[in-house]
């Protein structure tokens, strides 16, 4: 059966090589493991960005399947590139990682909500222009929360926790109040601290 590129795998698959006639037994066979080629840069889609509002989003080329419908993911937010800030207004964090200087930064996310709360890191992707490709992102962190009562549209506390940023470097984060939803612009800087083991 032979798979669409588009299809990108993430995991190995097996092929099996005859060496000798099948009269030859199990023993005749030996199993080789073959990763796919990965996608070249002149197929991938590029990566775009708009603005929209105050807020600029990244928009991710999705590719599906020969005679598959996809439902592509809502463009995640990201910092303002500098051709996308307008006069006077303050340039986005400069951290990047080495070499990657031009990158986009998506933002992270600290979620809020009656069913749990998390933060999700930071993530780093290809410039617009350029063939899309993202850094792996952060592990989510799952954040201890209860909903505080009487306080008028619906607010959380949050516990402190602890998150692994996009170049490595380890937070705390202090107890905090929350909205519903995503809060993360009102979350405090917090410390660095030594990455647990």
């Amino acid at each position: 059966m032979v798979r669409s590129r588009k299809n990108k795998l993430a995991a190995s698959f097996v092929v099996t090589v005859s060496a000798l006639p099948v009269i030859a037994g199990a023993s005749a066979c030996r199993k080789t493991t073959v990763d796919p080629d990965p996608e070249p840069a002149a197929k991938r889609g590029t990566t775009g960005v708009y603005r929209n509002g105050d807020t600029c989003y990244m928009s991710v080329p999705v590719s599906c399947p020969p005679g598959l419908a996809c439902n592509p993911p809502a463009p995640p937010p990201v910092d303002c590139p500098p051709s996308h800030l307008d006069a006077g207004e303050t340039a986005p964090p400069s951290k990047r990682p080495p070499g990657k200087e031009a990158w986009l930064r998506v933002k992270p996310h600290l979620y809020a909500a009656s069913f749990g709360c998390s933060y999700t890191p930071e993530q780093f992707c290809t410039p617009a222009g350029s063939p899309h490709e993202c850094l792996a992102r952060g592990e989510t962190v799952k954040v201890a929360c209860t909903s505080i009562a009487d306080a008028g549209p619906t607010r959380f506390s949050l516990a402190p926790f602890t998150y692994k940023d996009g170049l490595g470097v380890c937070h705390e984060i202090p107890a905090m109040e929350c909205g519903e939803g995503d809060c993360a612009d009102a979350m405090p800087e917090g410390r660095v601290v030594d990455c647990a083991p």
